[in-house]
C-alpha cells in the first residue's frame, strides 16, 4: 500500500500533576523527590518542561520543580517524621510524536531519588532508591483525565498521589513531494475523515470535560465558545475543493490551533483544582472495587456433591486465570502492573453452593399414588410424621395434589434447614477471636492501637515491614502505632515461654513510651511468633492485655506442631 501524498503525524500533549507526597516507612530522614521519566519506545521528538511558576511562592523550597535531561523532578521536600505529609502541587506538561497508531501506550517510569541531610541538596547528590513502571493509554479522539494513588513499598515505603490530563493536540501535514497534486482520489477523502474524527472528536470531548468540570471548580463557563464544525460539512468542502491536498493541509493546521489552546485552557481550568483532582481520585478507587468484585466465583453444585471430592482450587485457579474472560476485563488508563490487579497477580476468591436438586428439580409425578408420595434417593426426609397414606386421605382421587402437598412439605423443610444453617454460621462468625472477656473491661476505643508484628524462627525485626507498610498505607488516619518485635532476635531456639515472657517486657517498655493510651493490642505473627504470642498471652502477668487484645493474625504457625521431614543419606553405585 502507498504512502498518502500528505502524511498527518500526531503530537499530544500529558499534563501531570504530582498532588500528595506521604512518607509511610522511608528508612532515611534526609531530602527527598519525585522524578518521572519515559525511555520514549512509543514516541519521538520527546520533550518535558514545568508547568506555569511555582504556585508556593514565599514558601521556603530546597529545590523547586525542574528538568533535566527530559526527565521531569519534583520539588524537594525533607523528611523527618513518620507519617509526615507534603503537598507537592508540581504540574509538568510532556510533549511528543505519536509512532503512528491511532491508540498508543505511554510508558514512563516514577521513582524515588534520595539525598543524605549532611550533603546539599543538589541534583547530582541524589540516588535512586524506588521505582514503579507505569503506562498511560491515550486514544487519538479523546482526552484522558485520571489519578490514581502509586506506593512504593520494599525498602523505601511511599505513597504519592497524582493525575494525568493528555489529548491529541495536532495533526501536523508534511508533503512527500511538491505539486501539482493527484485528483481526488477514495483514498484522499478516507484519510480527511479520519483527520475530523480525531480533531472533532477531541475537541468536543475537551469541551466536555470542562462542561463535567464546572461544577468542581465553582465558575459558571459560556458554552458559546464550544461549538466546532460537524464532519459532514467537512468532508463537503474537500471534495468542492479545486485543491483537495491543498485544503487537507489548511485543515489540519487550522482544527490544531484551536486545539492546542483548548487544551492549555483545560490545563489551567481543571489541572491543579483540587475538586477536579477528588472526582478523578474517586473514579480511581471505583474501578478498582470493580476489578476486584470480579475476583469472586460462585460455583452451583448439586448437594450429592457433598460426599464426593470438589474440584481443586489449583484446577480453578488455572482455569479462570488463563480465560480469556480475565484478560478482557477493562484496564485503568493510567496502569501500574506492579500495583494493579491482573491475570498475573490477582487472587480469586471461589464460593460453593450447594443446591438441593429435587426440591428445585422434581420429577413429573406419575398416575400411581404410591409412587407420587416416595421420596427419591437423596431427599429431603419429611419432619413430621405423616404417612403417604395419612397424605393421601384428603384427596385420594388427585395424586398431583397430593405431591404436590408432598413437594411443599420438603420444600418448607429445606427452608427451615437452610435458616437453621445460617444461624449456626452466624454464631461462629460473631465468636470473638479471643476470651469472650476481651473489650468488656475496656470499651473505649478512642485510644491507640497497637499493633505488634512478630517474626518467626530465625528472623529479624524487618521480616514483617512490607505489612507494617500495607497497613499504615490503608489505615491513614487512625491512631495506629505498630511495633515490630526485636528482644528475640538471636534466640529463637530457646524457650518458647522465656521468649514469650520477653515479649511481654518489650510491650511494656514501648507503651511507656507512648504518649497516648493503648485501648487495644493486635498482632501479627509468622511461624513460630505465633506460638511466642500464645505463650506470651497465656502468662499470668499478661492480665492487664487481655481486655485490649483485639485481632490475631498467624501465618504459617504450627498451632498443631511441626513434624520435620525424615533425612536419609544414600551411599552406593548407582547402575544404569
Amino acid at each position: 500500500m502507498s504512502k498518502p501524498l500528505v502524511e498527518l503525524h500526531p503530537f499530544y500533549n500529558v499534563f501531570v500533576y504530582l498532588n500528595r507526597f506521604k512518607n509511610i516507612e522511608l528508612p532515611y530522614r534526609g531530602y527527598w523527590q519525585v522524578r518521572l521519566t519515559s525511555d520514549g519506545s512509543s514516541c519521538s521528538e520527546w520533550d518535558v518542561k514545568v508547568e506555569g511558576k511555582d504556585r508556593r511562592e514565599g514558601e521556603d523550597t530546597l529545590l523547586p520543580a525542574c528538568t533535566q535531561s527530559r526527565c521531569a523532578v519534583s520539588r524537594t521536600v525533607e523528611v523527618l517524621y513518620t507519617d509526615e505529609e507534603f503537598q507537592l502541587a508540581d504540574g509538568f506538561i510532556f510533549s511528543f510524536k505519536a509512532n503512528g497508531s491511532s491508540k498508543i501506550e505511554l510508558e514512563f517510569t516514577i521513582e524515588l531519588w534520595y539525598c543524605d541531610k549532611d550533603q546539599p541538596p543538589r541534583l547530582d547528590k541524589f540516588q535512586k532508591l524506588n521505582s514503579r513502571r507505569m503506562s498511560l493509554s491515550l486514544e487519538m479522539s479523546k482526552i484522558c483525565s485520571v489519578a490514581r494513588l502509586v506506593h512504593w513499598d520494599y525498602g523505601a515505603c511511599a505513597s504519592l498521589t497524582l493525575s494525568c490530563i493528555g489529548s491529541l493536540v495536532s495533526l501536523m501535514p508534511r508533503r512527500r513531494k511538491d505539486p501539482p497534486d493527484p485528483p481526488l482520489s477514495e483514498a484522499l477523502t478516507r484519510q480527511y475523515g479520519e483527520m475530523c474524527d480525531s480533531l472533532l472528536g477531541t475537541s468536543r470531548t475537551l469541551t466536555r470535560f470542562i462542561k463535567n468540570s464546572s461544577k468542581h471548580i465553582g465558575v459558571e463557563l459560556a458554552h458559546d465558545a464550544w461549538e466546532v464544525e460537524s464532519r459532514e460539512s467537512m468532508v463537503e468542502g474537500l471534495v468542492i475543493s479545486p485543491s483537495p491536498w491543498k485544503t487537507l493541509e489548511m485543515d489540519a493546521i487550522s482544527l490544531s490551533t484551536p486545539l492546542d489552546a483548548l487544551f492549555k485552557q483545560v490545563v489551567e481550568l481543571c489541572g491543579r483544582n483540587e475538586g477536579v483532582f477528588r472526582h478523578l481520585l474517586h473514579a480511581f478507587s471505583v474501578w478498582q472495587s470493580r476489578r476486584l468484585s470480579e475476583a469472586f466465583f460462585t460455583l452451583d453444585a448439586p448437594s450429592s456433591a457433598l460426599s464426593s471430592p470438589l474440584l481443586p482450587l489449583s484446577a480453578l485457579y488455572q482455569l479462570i486465570s488463563t480465560h480469556d474472560y480475565i484478560r478482557r476485563l477493562p484496564l485503568h488508563p493510567l496502569q501500574s502492573p506492579q500495583l494493579d490487579y491482573t491475570e498475573d497477580n490477582m487472587a480469586f476468591v471461589f464460593e460453593w453452593a450447594f443446591v438441593f436438586e429435587e426440591v428445585f428439580h422434581p420429577c413429573t409425578p406419575s398416575s400411581s399414588p404410591s409412587s407420587s408420595t416416595s421420596p427419591s434417593a437423596g431427599s429431603l426426609t419429611p419432619s413430621s410424621t405423616t404417612t403417604p397414606e395419612s397424605t393421601l386421605t384428603s384427596s385420594p382421587s388427585d395424586p398431583q395434589q397430593a405431591y404436590t402437598e408432598s413437594f411443599l412439605e420438603r420444600l418448607t423443610e429445606y427452608a427451615e434447614k437452610k435458616e437453621s444453617i445460617k444461624d449456626e454460621v452466624e454464631c461462629i462468625r460473631n465468636q470473638p477471636l479471643f476470651d469472650e472477656r476481651i473489650g468488656e473491661e475496656n470499651g473505649n476505643k478512642t485510644g491507640v492501637h497497637l499493633i505488634v508484628l512478630v517474626h518467626g524462627l530465625e528472623g529479624a525485626r524487618d521480616d514483617l515491614w512490607p505489612y507494617r507498610s500495607s497497613l499504615k498505607r490503608m489505615l491513614q488516619g487512625r491512631e495506629v502505632h505498630f511495633l515490630c518485635s526485636r528482644i528475640n532476635e538471636g534466640s529463637t531456639w530457646g524457650d518458647v515461654e522465656q521468649l514469650g515472657k520477653s515479649l511481654l517486657k518489650e510491650m511494656d517498655d514501648h507503651m511507656a513510651s507512648l504518649r497516648s493510651s493503648v485501648t487495644r493490642v493486635s498482632f501479627i505473627a509468622h511461624s513460630l511468633g505465633g506460638l511466642i504470642v500464645r505463650a506470651a498471652v497465656a502468662r499470668e502477668e499478661a492480665s492487664w492485655l487481655h481486655s485490649r487484645l483485639h485481632t490475631l493474625l498467624t501465618l504459617n504457625t504450627p498451632h498443631l506442631g511441626l513434624m520435620y521431614a525424615k533425612k536419609t543419606s544414600h551411599v552406593g553405585l548407582t547402575l544404569c
